[in-house]
């Protein structure tokens, strides 16, 4: 569905002469990546309505976003399964959010997000094997990612001794997900 959309966009914009008829297939892929990229976003959204959860949702995806595009992680070859999978991932990370604030397990939470933090700064940024990173970019992303974590962590903590939870919980648990999603790259590298 996402590449007909991609493609109809493409098309739009040669009819309106905004691009060359050369340019419609690189367009159609950018509005694919564009369209993709806001997909967790908007199952967020569509999960965090239905589950009544929709401002914890959005606080749980956005850092999650921000930290994954400097961090990498996991990632699934199909589009349909890492859809499937981002789906229940979002979901599952939504329960944890409402677990954790309903059964007051922040001080369990701050530990996970601490350990993230750590986990974070020592493995980031890992290499996707589609698009190697330069030297460069390693140390680029390696210091953006430490930077980045490390704002989202403190902010984190102010709000939880500023007793905000239903604010800094999902940040926390979007913090743990970043770090979660890293393992099975780790794991995969050790054991080879």
């Amino acid at each position: 569905m996402m590449k007909s959309v991609s493609t109809a966009i493409a098309r739009w914009l040669l009819r309106e002469g905004v691009i060359l008829d050369d340019d419609q297939e690189m367009f159609s892929y950018a509005a694919f990546c564009f369209l993709f990229g806001l997909l967790p976003v908007l199952i967020a959204i569509v999960l965090g309505a239905i589950t009544g959860m929709l401002f914890e949702s959005l606080l749980l995806i956005l850092p999650f976003m921000l930290l994954r595009k400097f961090c990498g992680g996991f990632h699934l070859n199909s589009s349909i399964a890492c859809f499937v999978v981002s789906t229940l991932v979002i979901l599952t990370a939504i329960g944890v959010v409402s677990l954790i604030i309903d059964l007051d397990l922040v001080g369990i939470l701050s530990i996970l997000v601490l350990l993230s933090l750590i986990s974070i700064c020592i493995f980031s940024p890992i290499d996707s094997p589609t698009k190697k990173l330069s030297p460069k970019e390693k140390t680029t992303f390696q210091w953006t990612a430490r930077c980045l974590a490390s704002v989202v962590v403190l902010a984190f903590f102010v709000l939880i001794l500023l007793n905000q939870r239903r604010t800094g919980v999902p940040i926390g648990v979007g913090i743990l997900m970043t770090a979660i999603l890293q393992w099975p790259c780790v794991i995969r590298g050790y054991m080879r």
